[in-house]
């Protein structure tokens, strides 16, 4: 164990997404100089892959966040507690329940700890399959230095919906990206879009593009059933999601079953910017977010955006001015927007341009990395953290 470990930052999620690439993106804008990792069972490839490059000492927890792992998972807490009594320790929390030992045991033993909500349900109705997530959250979040969640609508809606105390210290600090090389990146690539389209392998119809997470929370299956309805009198849209999750088999049925011959599942891009760019129009159907770096860059390449009107969305997409908002799981109102959007083009350019206005003056990554290197040095990972 590394006896000089200022920082443990613990991350149960074995996928590469929102989360493992905002750890990423955090960890680099902050000294490395000190940091210990725990992450769970399994690690994505990627992860691992970065750690190695980074010369991040890491360590796993064999152990998982439901009942049955109770005692397990507290005697693993209290193992890792011990091995570094004088780290903060950091819970980079993927869902609600992101090492809930850990925390737990962090809590009990009067720790100093951060949590970082990274995904936080739009409504009550995820909790109510866990009697325990509730109250651990509150106790959780009453002895925690800080939680910080990453989007300013999070903060009071993460306040009620778990009902925290008064005490329990609740910040925000915007997810965000390099905006103008995101636009610069983009301007490069519609120099010549059919050729772009042509090495994507994207025919010459109308573009809508996902980029997300395939998995249940970020509701793909609705943008499916929304493109299926769309009325059009030229070429048939095609549907492009790009990323991997647990829900890609599901989803490659439904396309087949619902717009055969006009969908692709691309997998993981490195660079998502040149699919955005190919693009007409972003959707992000997701039922519960944080704050999603996506639709930042999204509007920092210059694309219409469509999202669905839950906390996390809501600052970045204001109704008619930024992007259009519909509800949740709505499919004639997703599949209305899109039509509005692709037979609109000057309502189009004009939520562009604000959208992009928007991500450049307020989500651009310098802020968020001042915003990160205060907060640590404040609760004691020093000038370097």
């Amino acid at each position: 164990m590394n006896a000089g470990c200022r920082g443990v930052w613990c991350i149960d999620s074995p996928s590469w997404g929102g989360s493992e690439i905002n750890l990423t993106r955090v960890l680099a804008m902050v000294s490395m100089e000190g940091v210990c990792l725990l992450h769970g069972r399994s690690i994505n490839p990627r992860l691992a892959e970065w750690i190695v490059q980074k010369k991040i000492e890491a360590h796993s927890l064999q152990t998982g966040n439901g009942i049955r792992h109770f005692i397990g998972g507290m005697l693993q807490a209290a193992r890792w507690i011990r091995a570094y009594p004088n780290a903060v320790f950091v819970i980079w929390a993927h869902h609600l329940d992101s090492n809930r030992w850990l925390q737990l045991a962090l809590a009990l033993a009067r720790r100093r700890y951060i949590v970082v909500e990274q995904l936080i349900p739009a409504s009550r109705e995820p909790l109510s399959r866990s009697r325990l997530t509730v109250p651990i959250r509150r106790f959780v979040a009453g002895r925690a230095l800080v939680t910080v969640v990453n989007a300013r609508s999070q903060v009071d809606h993460y306040r009620s919906l778990l009902s925290l105390p008064a005490a329990a210290s609740v910040v925000a600090i915007a997810n965000s990206r390099d905006v103008n090389a995101i636009k610069r990146a983009g301007e490069w690539h519609r120099k010549d879009v059919r050729s772009l389209r042509r090495r994507l392998a994207l025919p010459e119809a109308p573009i809508i593009i996902c980029v997300a997470r395939l998995a249940r929370e970020k509701d793909q299956a609705t943008l499916i059933e929304a493109v299926a309805n769309i009325r059009f009198t030229g070429a048939p849209p095609v549907l492009v999601l790009v990323g991997e999750g647990p829900c890609r088999q599901s989803l490659e049925a439904l396309a087949r079953k619902k717009i055969p011959g006009r969908w692709i599942l691309s997998g993981h891009q490195s660079d998502p910017v040149q699919w955005l760019a190919a693009a007409d129009v972003f959707v992000l159907p997701s039922l519960s977010e944080g704050l999603p770096g996506a639709l930042v860059e999204a509007m920092a390449t210059g694309l219409p955006c469509i999202a669905t009107d839950i906390p996390g969305n809501r600052d970045l997409v204001v109704d008619g001015e930024t992007g259009l908002l519909i509800s949740p799981g709505d499919v004639a109102g997703l599949a209305s927007a899109i039509q509005r959007l692709l037979g609109d083009r000057r309502l189009a350019a004009r939520l562009t341009s604000q959208g992009h206005k928007l991500v450049a003056r307020d989500y651009d990554e310098r802020k968020e990395g001042m915003a990160w290197r205060d907060l640590l040095v404040a609760h004691g990972l020093g000038d370097n953290a």
